[in-house]
């Protein structure tokens, strides 16, 4: 596994970065929520639609970032996989 690591060092530390910051991510994600509903309930129309708005955006970046971890962390067991392989 060491070798490994020193083999890849780029892939890895790319990898354990997106990992990071798909996780806060998710903590984000429920301020966000938190907020929103915060917002519905005081009635505030306008805050309520730019909340809204900036909610799609950070969703679509949050399920890029996630996408990435996918294929990151996936990449990392197959060359992980092959080089223990042989």
């Amino acid at each position: 596994m060491k070798s490994y690591i020193k083999q890849n060092k780029i892939l890895f530390i790319t990898t354990i970065l997106v990992s990071v910051i798909s996780s806060l991510g998710y903590v984000f994600m429920a301020i966000l929520l938190q907020q929103l509903l915060d917002i519905a309930v005081g009635k505030d129309i306008q805050q309520f639609i730019r909340t809204v708005l900036f909610s799609i955006f950070y969703f679509a970046v949050l399920g890029i970032f996630l996408y990435l971890q996918s294929l990151l962390s996936k990449k990392v067991i197959c060359k992980n996989y092959v080089s223990d392989s042989f």
